[in-house]
Parts: structure tokens; sequence; C-alpha cells
């Protein structure tokens, strides 16, 4: 009688234990990663294909990065072509037809974003890293983080239906500490609207849009091309004419190449990390949005004494 319990108490647990199974959640970035885990907690696995310190143009389709797509039950990438030169490779060699694009599992994370810089003529080789559906650097602005959220939010209802209320549940409980920080980041940064700044790459716009600053122009003529002596030296001309305060770089862009234009204009030069999990204090979406508040905070603080 008690091997017979036994067995039906483990037969009972096997037939259950899909119905407590966790969505494999896999994202292109850091930050994708972070708010998709505060959207699904408890019901999602989730895994980034990246590391935070990473230039998301330029990664190579890896190996694993295939076999962790194979698994996935949602996929989450930044879009607007950002990773298009390695996430389109992934997706077929996975063939995990839930996850393609247009399918339940497939996230447009930037679907809603009032996208900026979309270009306004024919794009072509000569004009650099340009991304005919516009800049796709739209995560550093917590508005857009919320907008993020929300469509990963859909995505985890499309695919795991009965659970909506949670899912609906956590969305709305992220969304309230974004719109927390938020709050405290314009107080902060106020002082210093309409601050004039120059950006190394076009990856700063919706960041320093959202705090009412201006990016005047960025060290790099053409996205993704290296600036030549002419470039380096008309910024300095540029900087100075504009009266721009600051001069922004990622941790993972040509510091050197901007710690030159800084030294030439003596403007002060920011590493700003907007990536999760790209410098110290960053550990979460959430902590990198206070964090690059409070470093351009500090930063132009020095520059007013």
């Amino acid at each position: 009688m008690k091997k017979a319990s036994v067995c039906f108490c483990f037969l009972y647990f096997f037939l259950l234990c899909p119905l407590f199974s966790r969505l494999y959640v896999v994202t292109t970035t850091t930050d994708l990663a972070s708010i998709a885990k505060e959207v699904g907690r408890d019901l999602v696995e989730v895994e980034s294909l990246t590391f935070g310190n990473t230039d998301l143009h330029f990664v190579p389709a890896q190996p694993n990065f295939i076999v962790k797509v194979n698994k996935a039950d949602v996929f989450i990438e930044v879009g607007l072509e950002l990773e298009s030169s390695w996430t389109s490779l992934v997706l077929n060699q996975a063939r995990n037809n839930k996850v393609m694009v247009g399918q339940i599992g497939y996230c447009v994370a930037w679907q809603g974003v009032n996208v900026l810089l979309p270009p306004q003529q024919e794009i072509n080789r000569s004009m650099g890293d340009l991304h005919p559906q516009g800049n796709p650097h739209y995560w550093p602005d917590p508005v857009n983080g919320i907008i993020i959220s929300r469509n990963i939010r859909d995505t985890y209802i499309r695919v795991d239906p009965k659970n909506e209320k949670k899912y609906q549940q956590y969305q709305e409980e992220f969304e309230k500490k974004v719109k927390e920080v938020l709050f405290e980041n314009l107080k902060l940064l106020k002082p210093f609207a309409g601050t004039r700044v120059v950006g190394y790459h076009q990856e700063f716009d919706y960041l320093i849009n959202r705090y009412k600053m201006v990016v005047v122009d960025n060290i790099e003529e053409k996205p993704g091309v290296l600036p030549g002596p002419a470039r380096l030296k008309a910024m300095k001309d540029i900087i100075l004419r504009n009266g721009v305060k600051l001069i922004l770089v990622s941790p993972w862009t040509n510091i050197a190449l901007a710690r030159k234009v800084s030294q030439d204009s003596g403007v002060p030069l920011l590493i700003l990390p907007i990536q999760t999990k790209s410098a110290e204090n960053t550990e979460t979406y959430l902590d990198m949005l206070r964090t690059t508040a409070q470093m351009l905070y500090e930063a132009l603080s020095k520059k007013e004494k």
C-alpha cells in the first residue's frame, strides 16, 4: 500500500510539474533582460545573449546563442535594426517558429516609442551605420522603459494567457517604480534644462532629450565610422561656438578619441554607462536610470563651479 501511495504521489508531481514551469525568455541585451524579469518575476527565467559592456552593433552570432533561442518561449530584441547583423542569423539557425518575427513569442520592444532621427533621404553605405527606421538607442529614456515593459507584458500574455493577471500586476508595479525614478531624475536635472552637450555616437539623444537638454552634434560625423583628423579638428569649433558644457561617450565606444576632443576643446568628458550591468551601480535597469542621471548631475555641477 505504501509503495502504491509513493508511486501515486510521484505520478501526481510529474503530471503537475509542467503547470509550474516558467517561460524561458531570451533577450539581446541586459536592459531588456532586467525589464523582462521585473514584468515576469517568478513566472519567467530570463537570459541576455550579451553582457552589459557590449557594443550592440558588433556582436558575433555565437553557437550558444542559437541553442538558447531554440529553447526560448519568448525572444526580445531592441529592434530598429540595431542587432540585425546578428539576430536574423540566430533566429533562422535556431529554427524555433514561435519566436520568429511576427509570431506570438517574438516581442517588438520598440512598438509605441517616439523614434528619433528617422533618415529623410535614401540610405547607402557611404553614410555610415544609419538605421532606416530611426535611432535605436531608445531605452535610456525612462518613458521608453515603460513602453518596453508594456510590450513585454503583452508578449507574455500571448504566450502564457493563464497568468495574465500576474503579468499585468507585475508590469504595473514596475511602471510605478520607473515613474518614481523619472520624477526624481527630472527634479535632479531641472537646473540644467537647455544645457548643450556633444556625444561620441548617436546613443544619448533619447536620454538627453528627456531631461530637456540638447545634443548639439556627435563626434562621429557618420555613425559607426571612425572620425578622421579633419572631423576632430572641426569638433573643437562646433563645441566652442555652441557653448557645449559636456562631452558624452559610452564605455564601449572610442574613449580615446572622445578624450582628445575634450582636451582640445577644454570641455569635460563623461563616460556614461547607459546599459544595465555596464558599470558600477547599474546592476538593474532602475539602477542604470538613477546612476546615469546622478552622473550627469555631478558632472554638470562641477562644470558650473
